[in-house]
């Protein structure tokens, strides 16, 4: 895979509180709208936690992903942990209309001109513990030949 460009963004997660951070690096932007909303053991699986935008202008192709680890059995489905107690998790799937998993297994992968948005999905699978959840997330911009 030919990387054109990368970016990478980081943001905090409180149980009781969520916000984003969001800034960019030259052609390529990613940015996260986190909900205001609490996260609590009452949210429902599969709610939406938040929505990332991904503005880029060398190519067509981007990447999206993470360093965190994957949950095995799944494409695109991360286990973030807390940073006070690294026991304490949070499960968080990336997808979207568009997005396909990356061949190579680094994330997901969608053509911009079809969309440039995605959606962080909390997925209930443990006890939602208080404590302070890292989003670590990437994008590279890539060679078209890759996915055409």
């Amino acid at each position: 895979m030919k990387i054109i460009s990368i970016f990478r963004i980081w943001v905090f997660i409180l149980a009781s509180i969520i916000f984003g951070n969001y800034s960019h690096a030259n052609n390529l932007t990613l940015s996260l709208n986190i909900k205001s909303d609490m996260l609590n053991n009452d949210t429902p699986n599969e709610y939406i936690i938040g929505k990332g935008y991904i503005k880029n202008n060398k190519t067509t192709f981007v990447l999206i992903g993470t360093d965190a680890e994957k949950v095995p059995g799944t494409q695109s489905t991360y286990i973030f942990r807390g940073r006070n107690n690294s026991n304490n998790k949070i499960f968080v799937r990336l997808g979207g209309e568009h997005w396909i998993s990356d061949k190579n297994g680094f994330g997901l992968v969608a053509n911009t001109q079809n969309t440039n948005s995605f959606n962080l999905y909390y997925l209930k699978e443990n006890t939602l513990n208080p404590d302070t959840y890292v989003i670590d997330l990437f994008v590279f911009e890539i060679d078209n030949n890759e996915h055409s």
